[in-house]
């Protein structure tokens, strides 16, 4: 009873973060990958069965929808909201404030099996920078990581209690995350992983469950579509996105120590309660020697760039390159350190404990492996990173007595506010470069005359708002525009180019750049 008391408050104060953190920005414009969602649910509302029958254009594509990388749960829960409140940024962004509620309390819950603090860890996961930006969209990284976390939480206390109907739930919920993003595929050995180090393998039979989600969506899609629509989208992953090539591999390891070092818990604090050892401190002055050297290298490739980096960006780069992969040895020192303990003294017995922590260690390695090859490359994908992340980061500072109680309690409410404040910081900065594509459709407005069409190209929020205002899009080598027609093209959000005919009859009228309140820039290769 008293732990349901302590439970139910713990929640609460997780969900006051997430409200916290998430209703001042309920009206963010739709923004990168949002639109795309949203015009799926469009179709789902026409034809549920058929998601992707409809001709769109994105970027370098067009044609039938398919080239959407993502399945259609997430859109058929839009088309829900849009069916019976409407299309209104403030409604959907309010309804999926649900997913970043569920994602904070599977974590609270996992983290009760896996650390003494498990309501600083979930906070820590609310709090870091890319799951508050990333929770301000409509995008699915955040429906996909609640449905991941609660797949893990019930099947682990579904296995640890013997419970069968846990453990088939568990799994369900993996089929449910699986048909939100195809990245759910890896929860299926992250979820055996924990069955096989608690020896419980009738456990493993339910991943089958998981495994049909696979099976049948991938023949519905075959059936109405010619092709199963995870094999199409895993062909456009190795083709155009060269996931195993050594300069795809390097790029993607170096991002994600970045984004490690940056986009989750405050950077200073990330490293701080390390440092107590002296032999932490040579680590952290030979990482920040091989960021230092990056750096100067890229000073010198990036002469080659549309853009040079600056002195600033640099240094900024040096600290946080330096912060990440300072952390990512802090790991690999921890679990050396317990596989030869494992080694010598429980390779005939099974240890509780120590079989929790090579589990997170198990899950971390799995999912860096995976962001660092075929779904990678933006700081979205640390999302799915940061959960094994923040607990093993508690564990190796609870396991080496780093800090007392309560210089720990002192020491997480820290990294909880600077966490936050960082995270704010970003989160208005993708507020302000959202709401740019909005404002800038009414402004198109001054150029639509009585006899004149406006064209544009360009995705993401641009091409969403600018439809809705009624403008076209201007196809793949289309010639179409005539004489006294304005055609408007983005410079950040992937445009076109222009069919070598239309490109000889144009001529620039006008050029609109924007600034932002904040110095600090998402999103703009240019800043």
């Amino acid at each position: 009873k008293n732990n349901f008391k302590k439970d139910s408050f713990n929640i609460l104060i997780i969900v006051f973060f997430v409200l916290l953190l998430s209703l001042p920005f309920l009206n963010k414009a739709f923004h990168i990958d949002d639109t795309a969602y949203i015009y799926v649910a469009r179709q789902i509302i026409k034809d549920p069965l058929q998601p992707y029958s409809f001709n769109f254009d994105w970027s370098s594509q067009s044609g039938l929808a398919t080239h959407i990388t993502n399945p259609p749960l997430g859109s058929y829960y839009i088309a829900l909201i849009i069916l019976f409140f409407g299309e209104k940024e403030l409604i959907i962004h309010f309804f999926f404030i649900l997913f970043p509620v569920i994602a904070g309390v599977s974590m609270f819950y996992i983290s009760k099996k896996f650390t003494k603090k498990p309501l600083g860890s979930a906070l820590l996961l609310g709090v870091s920078v890319a799951f508050v930006v990333m929770m301000h969209d409509v995008m699915l990284d955040i429906p996909f990581l609640a449905f991941f976390l609660l797949s893990l939480a019930v099947f682990v206390y579904g296995v640890d209690l013997n419970n069968s109907y846990l453990i088939a739930l568990g799994s369900i919920f993996s089929g449910f995350a699986y048909l939100t993003k195809y990245g759910g595929i890896i929860i299926i050995p992250i979820l055996a992983a924990y069955a096989m180090l608690k020896k419980s393998f009738r456990s493993l039979i339910y991943l089958i469950i998981p495994i049909l989600f696979i099976v049948l969506w991938n023949l519905y899609t075959f059936f109405i579509y010619g092709a199963p629509h995870n094999s199409e989208i895993l062909g456009w992953l190795l083709e155009s996105q060269n996931s195993f090539r050594a300069e795809s591999l390097l790029i993607r390891f170096l991002t994600n120590v970045l984004y490690i070092g940056g986009a989750t818990i405050f950077p200073l604090i990330l490293i701080y309660p390390f440092l107590i050892d002296n032999k932490n401190k040579l680590v952290l002055i030979a990482t920040t020697l091989v960021a230092t050297l990056l750096s100067v290298m890229l000073f010198f490739i990036s002469n080659t760039f549309k853009f040079r980096y600056t002195i600033l960006q640099l240094i900024l780069f040096v600290f946080l390159f330096s912060t990440g992969l300072f952390f990512l040895f802090v790991i690999a020192r921890y679990y050396s350190k317990i596989s030869l303990r494992l080694f010598k003294i429980n390779i005939m017995f099974h240890n509780y404990q120590k079989n929790n922590n090579i589990f997170l260690f198990l899950w971390f390695i799995i999912v860096f492996l995976f962001i660092s090859t075929l779904a990678g490359g933006a700081v979205r994908y640390i999302t799915i990173l940061t959960p094994p992340m923040i607990m093993i980061y508690l564990n190796v500072i609870g396991d080496y007595k780093l800090l007392n109680p309560k210089e720990l309690r002192n020491f997480i409410f820290l990294a909880l506010a600077s966490t936050s404040l960082l995270s704010i910081v970003v989160a208005y900065a993708d507020y302000e470069f959202a709401g740019v594509y909005r404002d800038f459709s009414e402004i198109a407005r001054q150029y639509k005359t009585s006899d004149n069409q406006v064209w544009f190209i360009g995705h993401s929020g641009f091409q969403y708002y600018m439809q809705k205002k009624g403008y076209k899009i201007l196809g793949l080598n289309d010639d179409s525009p005539k004489k006294g027609d304005i055609v408007i093209k983005a410079q950040i959000p992937s445009p076109r180019k222009f069919s070598p005919l239309l490109k000889e009859r144009l001529v620039l009228l006008d050029t609109k750049s924007y600034k932002g309140n904040l110095p600090l820039r998402v999103h703009n290769p240019k800043s």
